[in-house]
């Protein structure tokens, strides 16, 4: 009975290893990458912000007067690298906009 003891202990560690595997999950990015933009009136009130497309959170970043506009919207995102001075605010898609807080 001893020298079936080793393997015994090698059989029930080899499964307990392999029953509590450690599965490394990268987490998923819950918000898109637009190219931003200034908001005023509702239309576009001034250059993009940022040269490639970043997310919501690196976007505000680069956002120094949204307190002195008038609209409560401060920066909208894009698909659309183009837009220029006096277009309209892109359309919502959930996570693209930026409002005003007092």
């Amino acid at each position: 009975m001893k020298k079936y003891l080793v393997g015994f202990m090698a059989l029930l560690l080899a499964i307990s290893f392999s029953a509590f595997t450690i599965l490394n999950k990268e987490k998923a990015n819950t918000t898109g990458t637009y190219y931003w933009y200034p908001i005023e009136n509702n239309q576009v009130d001034g250059p993009r912000l940022n040269t490639t497309k970043v997310d919501k959170l690196t976007a505000m970043g680069n956002l120094t007067n949204c307190q002195d506009l008038t609209s409560t919207l401060c920066i909208a995102g894009s698909d659309d690298a183009s837009l220029g001075f006096g277009d309209p605010v892109p359309s919502s898609q959930g996570d693209n906009y930026v409002n005003k807080t007092n």
